[in-house]
């Protein structure tokens, strides 16, 4: 499709003469966009080319008029689209070039006002105009329409004498108008380019132009306007230049003054243009200096066109060019259109797939652009153009034709085509009864049943969707969409005076589904229903505030689990012993554990035989551990050892006792607790850990020969237990420390081989520098590449694939991702299924699906057949996801981009929707209050609220910032940033204190206290790792 060129500036930029070079260039013509050059005699004053170089290259739009004639930007308007229309019947691309912003808001931007102004006001503000001036009446008008005001001239009476007789008609501002017209869909691509110059630059230029204007003969020039007869309160004659000539001429004003005040007057006017023309949409800047020539400037102009605009620039000054890089150019341009699209910039978007659709019309990019640009039409409400763009794709593009249906319908029901809509609605569940669309489908139609007045269909269809997707596991994966349904059909039923009805159904959203946000609203009108004499308010029982309260949990808002706990306990005689736990668990969520002890404390008084009275009191003596009295906790730690020793909650009990030694230096007893758990609890995980610690608190004690041999006792017991490579790599140290350098080597050589994607099998080829490491970066077999399942699908599994790829291209990732969830239930998860659905999976964004897939299969394959998993497995296993927004931003920031791939990971396993226990929120798991103090210097104009954060984009940027600060901060250590980034610099400034003589980074790391920070500190150091190993190309 042939697109138009905008070439626009402040007054003086060379814009006139880049347009004239692109022109040469491009074999085209040029239309002026400049209100003065549409008349005839004034020539010097507005700059026109000379006549010799408009008849080479065409121009249009000027000396159409006589001085004493009317031209409006409307006038404009329709004479410039009828030359662009025939410029593009001729295969020219159109070129308009001027600085009258009025005339470009007009074109394209539909800038109109079809207010009609009576002669009686238009008389009274023409004599104001003659009797106070008007400059004065100027100042009037920025009183009443500022906006209006800053884009016009103080001396243009006709666009001051418009908006003050829209103001004196309507009473509103003749801006306002303006804000309330939509875009022109023009049906081309526009693009928009603004020279911009440094002010001081540009200043000195307009004092030297106007220099040279008096210099060619302006001051004549106007007095031959005048000798010819024309009055001096003729429109042009108002404009700068000829009003300050027409004063001197009077005898108002000597010639140095009128220069003065040229200058100084277009000076006023170029500023006002460079505060508008930095408002139009999608206009591309172009930075010009003195060095910059016509020709440089059309070069730049063209390399900043799309890939499409320029294969068709190509076209036209050539007349040919290969297929191969066609097509390279329209996938490139789709991509870019889809990014667009993806971050909600219609306009600029559309104007690409406008780009794309005549180019290639047999191409699936075509498709895709059309569909594209059919939800953007309905975006914009323009839902007669998304009609006519999805419906000849309903026969041409059957790989989505559900989702064109649906769409169709949408657009269709806003523009009040009701029974079309359902026509479409009914085609979709019928011919498609697979679909993932089906609630949505059911939606539609009972909306259209709303608005024709078919309450009680409306109310049914409401009713049984509820119903199916409450009960059949067919519609299992429809549930999400239950609380949008219940809503609808309550608000349904408020409408209809069915209060009770209403309100049992809003009272449902209270319970099962208060974090959604839909939930509010309901909550509000429960207050109004339960004021009504006729609904009867039904308390929550036990269970519903049991169901409530869950949900809380996930929301986390333990400050409403807390103030709702207190209204059940003052209304219960005795209150169920689950609620003291939960009335806990949000205590200690708010980091409060003296308040949660005493909650499980008074269960304990109340309930002392209750079944979860040893999970009180290990709670409890967990939390006195955390407050910093251990030996208080111990005497808990031990009645639940004591009193059930057949629980998982036993051997933790040993395994926390001995830690508590270990940290109080009571090794002897330490060592005896470790090895009560390791004796009674040997196939446990806690069991086996404590194993570990004997040789760790050995060694810590300095005797390496005793932790030696406790090393290799456990690793020859557990050869497949989950500590084998922590014992064999602290075989190793032992062994170097009594100074058996050949064995430590040796050890170290089998944890670098044999546990080569585990921590201290990095940790093991970090201190040998030379082992090699399966799947390393030589091995070229990137996640990209196809993966064949190695059988055919069959007619279900198609319809979903399908789906999935072609959802997957067009950038509607979550749909993907629904249709593969649909689509993996019958791929067998062998090796082959787990890293066919992973490739799609990564197709749609879905890295948390993938990870988790491949997560139970590398489980299945054990610690020591992790090694025998290919690159291509660990590769999807640890993918550089959200690639572009990490590379930039560590760029920018300085920061390693793996250490920040390894932090996400870790933090949210790529979900941008992770929300954490305590709050942290998104890909990198920032917790509000940071996300607030690193926001304001984003230079984000909207202003900071928690969810933000689970913005990829967004969360990314103000990770990488926090990690770089904390960078700067500790010098580049990795493991300090890491304490610093899970547990807060003031924590890692209190362990230095108590571990900063321990020069081993092993020993440091092995020695911090919390156990989350320990394993997060070990899990993203070894992911640095492994994709250091399995991209970086060093």
């Amino acid at each position: 499709m042939i697109p138009l060129i905008i070439l626009t500036g402040p007054t003086t930029s060379g814009k006139s003469e880049t347009a004239l070079e692109l022109a040469r260039k491009l074999n085209t013509e040029i239309i002026s966009a400049d209100s003065m050059q549409v008349y005839k005699h004034f020539d010097i004053g507005t700059a026109k080319h000379p006549a010799s170089a408009r008849q080479d290259t065409p121009h249009h739009l000027i000396d159409i008029l006589e001085p004493d004639e009317e031209f409006n930007a409307f006038d404009f308007k329709t004479q410039a689209s009828a030359v662009i229309h025939d410029l593009m019947s001729r295969n020219k691309i159109p070129i308009i070039v001027g600085g009258t912003a009025l005339y470009l808001k007009v074109l394209i931007q539909d800038y109109d006002c079809a207010v009609e102004i009576s002669k009686e006001t238009q008389k009274k503000i023409q004599q104001e105009i003659l009797r106070q001036g008007v400059e004065q009446i100027y100042k009037e008008l920025q009183v009443i329409d500022p906006d209006f005001a800053e884009k016009i001239s103080e001396t243009d009476s006709l666009r001051i004498e418009r908006a003050l007789g829209v103001y004196k008609e309507t009473g509103k501002p003749f801006s306002e108008f303006h804000k309330e017209d939509s875009s022109t869909d023009t049906g081309f691509p526009i693009h928009t380019f603004i020279l911009e110059w440094n002010r001081a630059e540009l200043y000195e230029k307009i004092n030297q132009r106007v220099d040279d204007m008096i210099e060619a003969g302006l001051e004549s020039e106007v007095k031959n306007i005048l000798d010819r007869g024309f009055s001096p309160d003729l429109k042009p004659l108002k404009s700068i230049g000829y009003s300050q000539m027409t004063r001197y001429h009077q005898g108002d004003l000597t010639l140095e003054r009128a220069i003065y005040e040229i200058k100084r007057e277009t000076r006023h006017y170029a500023k006002r243009q460079l505060t508008w023309f930095r408002k139009m949409p999608e206009a591309q800047i172009i930075a010009v200096d003195k060095k910059d020539t016509p020709e440089s400037l059309s070069k730049k102009l063209l390399s900043r066109l799309p890939n499409i605009a320029a294969c068709l620039l190509a076209i036209f000054l050539s007349f040919s060019f290969g297929t191969e890089t066609e097509a390279k150019n329209i996938t490139e341009d789709f991509e870019q259109a889809k990014k667009l699209f993806l971050k909600k910039e219609w306009a600029k978007a559309k104007n690409q797939f406008l780009a794309i659709q005549n180019t290639a019309p047999n191409s699936i990019e075509n498709k895709r652009s059309r569909f594209l640009l059919g939800l953007i039409h309905i975006q914009n409400n323009k839902h007669e153009k998304a009609i006519g763009v999805l419906t000849p794709l309903l026969k041409s593009y059957p790989e989505i034709e559900d989702y064109i249906l649906l769409n169709l319908a949408k657009a269709e029901f806003e523009g009040e085509k009701y029974e079309q809509a359902k026509t479409h609605v009914l085609q979709l569940l019928k011919d498609f009864p697979k679909t993932q669309l089906y609630p949505e489908a059911q939606i539609i139609i009972s909306d259209i049943y709303i608005q024709t007045k078919s309450h009680t269909q409306a109310t049914d269809v409401l009713k049984k969707l509820i119903a199916d997707l409450k009960t059949s596991f067919r519609h299992k994966g429809f549930r999400s969409y239950l609380p949008d349904l219940i809503f609808k059909l309550a608000e349904h039923q408020n409408t209809l005076e069915k209060k009770t009805e209403a309100y049992l159904n809003y009272r449902q959203l209270h319970i099962k589904y208060p974090n959604h946000d839909l939930t509010a609203g309901a909550e509000a009108s429960i207050k109004k229903l339960t004021a009504l004499p006729e609904v009867k308010e039904l308390p929550l029982t036990l269970r519903e505030h049991t169901e409530r309260i869950e949900q809380l949990f996930k929301g986390v808002r333990y400050k409403e689990i807390i103030a709702e706990i207190g209204e059940i306990k003052k209304s219960n005689n005795l209150m169920p012993g689950r609620f003291y736990f939960f009335l806990s668990n949000a205590h200690r969520g708010l980091r409060d554990r003296i308040t949660a002890n005493i909650a499980l404390q008074d269960f304990s008084k109340l309930y002392p035989h209750h079944a979860k009275i040893q999970k009180a009191k290990f709670n409890i003596g967990r939390n006195l551990w955390n407050l910093g009295k251990p030996l208080a906790g111990a005497k808990y730690f031990k009645e639940v050892a004591n009193e059930d020793p057949s629980s998982e909650r036993a051997v933790k009990s040993l395994f926390f006792l001995g830690k508590i030694y270990e940290e109080q230096k009571n090794y002897p007893e330490s060592l005896k607790l470790y090895q009560a758990a390791l004796n009674k609890y040997p196939d446990v995980f806690y069991g086996q850990w404590a194993g570990w610690r004997l040789g760790w608190v050995n060694y810590i004690d300095g005797k390496f020969d005793k932790a030696f041999d406790r090393f290799q006792d456990v690793a020859k017991r557990f050869p497949n237990g989950p500590f084998i490579e922590y014992n064999l790599y602290w075989s190793a140290k032992s062994a170097e420390k009594i100074g058996n350098k050949e064995k430590a080597k040796e050890f170290l050589n089998n944890v670098a081989t044999l546990y080569p994607y585990t921590f201290h099998g990095i940790r093991a080829k970090e201190q040998l520098q030379g082992v090699s490491f399966p799947g390393s970066n030589s091995e070229k077999m990137e996640p990209e590449k196809p993966v064949k399942l190695g059988r055919d699908l069959d007619n279900r599994e198609k319809f979903y694939h399908i789906r999935a790829q072609e959802l997957s291209a067009i950038g509607l990732i979550g749909e993907a991702r629904k249709e593969i969830q649909r689509l993996e239930k019958s791929i067998r998860k062998n090796l082959t299924g787990v890293l066919w659905l992973s490739n799609l999976y990564h197709k749609a964004g879905g890295y948390p699906e993938s990870l988790k897939l491949l997560q139970l299969y590398k489980d299945f394959a054990t610690k020591s057949g992790e090694r025998t998993l290919s690159p291509r497995f660990w590769k999807y296993f640890f993918p550089l996801a959200y690639k572009e927004a990490v590379a930039s931003n560590s760029k920018y920031r300085k920061v390693d981009p793996f250490f920040v791939n390894a932090i996400i990971r870790q933090e949210s396993l790529f979900d941008s929707k992770a929300l954490s226990p305590a709050g942290a929120r998104g890909l990198m798991q920032i917790m509000p209050a940071t996300g607030k103090k690193l926001y304001p210097k984003t230079k984000l104009k909207k202003p900071f609220k928690a969810d933000v954060l689970f913005e990829p984009d967004l969360n990314i940027r103000l990770g990488v910032k926090y990690v770089s600060q904390l960078n700067k901060r500790f010098g580049g250590n990795g493991t300090h940033i890491l304490i610093s980034y899970n547990a807060g610099p003031h924590v890692l400034k209190k362990w230095l204190k108590r571990f900063g003589h321990l020069n081993d980074l092993d020993v440091f790391i092995e020695s911090i206290p919390y156990p989350e920070t320990r394993r997060y500190v070990k899990h993203v150091l070894r992911n640095q790792g492994i994709y250091n190993t399995l991209y970086s190309p060093s």
